[in-house]
């Protein structure tokens, strides 16, 4: 979910069922941050839906 220009919510599938985390990407042109990582084992899913949501990233 775009929260403003430069910030987006994704919503992630958690290693618990039925519940997912939000972990938040805060972004400009030259450096990315991503907050609240969520649980450990999950690098693969975060980067997964950040590369879905990359069309968003370079608006």
């Amino acid at each position: 979910m775009k929260i403003d220009n430069g910030i987006i919510m994704l919503e992630v599938s958690s290693n618990v069922p039925r519940m997912f985390i939000h972990p938040t990407v805060i972004w400009d042109d030259d450096n990315m941050i991503l907050v609240d990582a969520g649980y450990s084992g999950q690098y693969d899913a975060i980067k997964m839906h950040v590369l879905m949501k990359e069309f968003i990233l370079k608006v």
